[in-house]
């Protein structure tokens, strides 16, 4: 990874239940942020789930389908 990296966004514009992030980070302890259009507004939310798949991908769920920006860091 080159020296500076330590962040990835993700931008999901197919609504889905499960948004895979390959992050390529190195870590298994990543802060995920979802940032997302819910009733017109811009929100962060809190997904359902994040499974860390390994140290360079997570798995994020949600109960309904959405678009959005996850920022991995």
């Amino acid at each position: 990874m080159p020296i500076g990296v330590y962040s990835h966004n993700h931008y999901q514009e197919t609504a889905a239940l499960k948004w895979t992030v390959t992050h390529n980070l190195g870590t298994f302890a990543p802060v995920v942020d979802i940032i997302t259009m819910y009733e017109g507004v811009l929100q962060k939310i809190i997904p359902q789930a994040v499974k860390i798949i390994d140290n360079r991908t997570v798995e994020i769920s949600f109960s309904v389908a959405r678009t959005g920006t996850a920022a991995v860091r």
